[in-house]
């Protein structure tokens, strides 16, 4: 009985005890940022591809739908048809769209309220909502826990060529209309 009482009482091995459980903590809180860091690039590079896709929006085409399938077309080749962080994300809004997580909005007055089309022009741009995983382990169980992320942009959209012509016609008829730049 005296041996074991002796053996609770030194202190030897203590620094080694002190030793795992610092580096159990450490690897912890490293693995968490490199989580936490991959989770920032992903959310970043799909705020970029929104940009993108934006920007295919603003430029002219032929026609709305036109400029609405170029939108698509950016977002779908930039995150791989929802492919290229499918450990990651997960689109949660089911789109108008070819694409899942998309919505490509021309029309402002249709979801924000604003009837006023000249006020709202600068309302149509690139919608994408996805889910997260924050942190994958034993903590937070084998499934993880997610955020809704939403990633916008807001670029405008320029007038398509039919809409120019249609506008043009009208302004030969003697129609007076507040210029677009077309």
């Amino acid at each position: 009985m005296q041996l074991g009482s002796k053996l609770l009482r030194s202190k030897s091995g203590q620094a080694v005890i002190e030793f795992v459980l610092s580096l159990m903590f450490l690897m912890g809180l490293v693995v968490f940022i490199i989580h936490l860091s991959m989770s920032m690039a992903i959310g970043n590079y799909i705020h970029y591809a929104t940009f993108m896709s934006a920007r295919a929006l603003l430029s002219s085409a032929l026609n709305e739908a036109a400029q609405k399938e170029n939108a698509e077309e950016v977002i779908s080749k930039m995150l791989k048809n929802g492919t290229r962080f499918s450990g990651w994300i997960e689109p949660s809004l089911a789109g108008g769209g070819r694409f899942p997580g998309a919505k490509i909005i021309t029309n402002p007055s249709s979801w924000s309220g604003v009837n006023n089309h000249r006020a709202s022009s600068w309302m149509s741009g690139v919608l994408y909502q996805f889910n997260m995983k924050v942190f994958m382990g034993p903590i937070s169980g084998s499934a993880g826990s997610k955020i809704s992320l939403t990633s916008e942009s807001w670029l405008g959209r320029e007038t398509s060529s039919a809409e120019c012509a249609q506008k043009v016609r009208a302004l030969q008829q003697g129609e007076v209309f507040i210029d677009n730049g077309c």
